[in-house]
Formats: C-alpha cells, sequence, structure tokens
C-alpha cells in the first residue's frame, strides 16, 4: 500500500465519509485512528484527526496526520 496525502481522505467514499478507522502518518510514526466530527473541546482544530488513546487532546491536535493509509485485512479470518 502507497500512503495517501490527508487531502484525499476528504474525498466522496473516504474514511472521513465513512467513519472508518484507518492508519495516520504523524511523523514520527504510523498511528490507528479516525476523523472526530464531534469534538466538544473548545480548541482548535475542531473537528480534528483522533489517533492516539495514550496522549492527550493538545497533542493530537497539534501533530495531525500529513498522510493516511486503509487498514490491511485480518490475516486470518474470525469463526462465525
Amino acid at each position: 500500500m502507497t500512503p495517501r496525502p490527508i487531502a484525499t481522505a476528504f474525498l466522496p467514499g473516504g474514511p472521513v465519509e465513512t467513519g472508518t478507522r484507518v492508519l495516520l502518518w504523524s511523523d514520527p510514526q504510523w498511528y490507528c485512528g479516525a476523523w472526530d466530527a464531534t469534538a466538544t473541546f473548545a480548541s482548535m482544530p475542531r473537528p480534528f484527526w483522533r489517533f492516539n488513546q495514550f496522549s492527550g487532546v493538545t497533542f493530537q491536535r497539534s501533530h495531525q496526520p500529513t498522510h493516511w493509509m486503509p487498514l490491511p485485512e485480518a490475516p486470518i479470518n474470525a469463526p462465525a
């Protein structure tokens, strides 16, 4: 998979519209995250990419990603 510029996530059918989780590049590493359109905090930007449960909202807002990729398929299917 090739990383895509973050602007393409806003195209129709992209992860912003569908609400799916994706891999997000925020230098120096990849995170699993999603677009948070329901942010209720007064800081900017709002909405924003939420990608890290271990750091605070201030860190996430100031380190918004530059690229994204879809999550890879699971290697094993779970039994039905």
